[in-house]
């Protein structure tokens, strides 16, 4: 049986614990050849594909995992190569609350391992008499603008909420949106900003960084997510299968993932975080649907995310 790469590009804070999770799986194999992407690391995923494609018109890896979602929605990436991968669908099942939000393909080549849910934080100490925004939709009104701060621009955690308001309401209010934010490198340096700093009263973070400093506001619009989006090659050996079911969708990964990370796991018999639930429901996960991700102008929207000032 041969080896097969991987390309991995998961949820930053995790990253650590990721991968002990996955050395312990690689005690037992030499099959595996893991490559890392994403903040901290000298390599994007999105320019690897990209290379790839020009050179190889596929992807040089039998399994790719990632939360830059850009490399799944672009049609000049793999948007429309859904043939050359393996249809995994037929190998797991993933629960009605993802399936729901809108994060999936029609098809089963590219599916999702879970989602990390994005909330609005305000710190009270410094917000003053201005009102606390409600949902997305409210983040957009003027008497915001440089009152809100989101790591980051080149990254799933910032081009979701983008991608989500443009979604639910246009173009007009995506661009009030992006007149009003302040972009920071990483969502953890949006936390410093409105907490220690205490220089912006309203943050965008991952919840596991919403912490009891900060008020937690689940938008009435929803919550975007970062979907971590899985596709495995065709004709790539079975280990490529067995990697993925033990590690990322194996029950003990999964389970860290809802109760360190406050994610949706894709997992039925793993337990959504109770951190996750407002008045016994689960928060709204809003998403941009295939219809819509079909149509968009992905060319547009990279150009308008990659060329925005970024502060540090």
């Amino acid at each position: 049986m041969s080896g097969i790469t991987v390309y991995w590009n998961n949820i930053t804070l995790l990253r650590r614990a990721e991968e002990t999770y996955i050395n312990e799986y690689l005690l037992n194999t030499n099959k595996i050849q893991m490559e890392y992407f994403g903040l901290g690391m000298p390599r994007k995923i999105r320019n690897q594909v990209v290379e790839d494609m020009a050179k190889y018109n596929e992807p040089n890896a039998d399994v790719i995992v990632s939360t830059d979602f850009d490399i799944f929605q672009d049609k000049r990436i793999l948007f429309d190569k859904l043939d050359l991968f393996y249809d995994l669908a037929k190998e797991f099942d993933i629960r009605k609350e993802i399936k729901d939000s809108g994060v999936m393909y029609p098809t089963g080549q590219i599916i999702v391992a879970h989602l990390l849910p994005l909330v609005i934080c305000v710190n009270e100490e410094i917000i003053g008499d201005i009102n606390h925004p409600d949902s997305l939709k409210d983040l957009c009104k003027d008497e915001y603008k440089g009152k809100i701060v989101l790591g980051s621009n080149d990254i799933a955690a910032g081009r979701t909420v983008v991608m989500n308001i443009w979604n639910l309401y246009g173009e007009d209010y995506a661009m009030k949106f992006l007149d009003n934010v302040m972009f920071v490198p990483i969502p953890s340096m949006a936390y410093n900003y409105c907490v220690i700093k205490k220089e912006i009263p309203i943050c965008i973070l991952p919840l596991i960084l919403a912490t009891k400093e900060l008020k937690t506001i689940f938008p009435s619009d929803g919550c975007p997510p970062v979907p971590t989006y899985v596709c495995v090659k065709k004709n790539t050996p079975s280990v490529a299968i067995d990697f993925l079911k033990k590690t990322l969708f194996g029950f003990e990964m999964q389970q860290f993932y809802s109760e360190r990370g406050l994610i949706i796991p894709s997992r039925n018999d793993v337990s959504i975080n109770s951190a996750l639930f407002e008045n016994n429901s689960l928060c709204r996960i809003v998403f941009p649907n295939y219809d819509f991700r079909e149509n968009f102008d992905m060319v547009k929207f990279s150009t308008i995310m990659d060329t925005l000032n970024v502060y540090t």
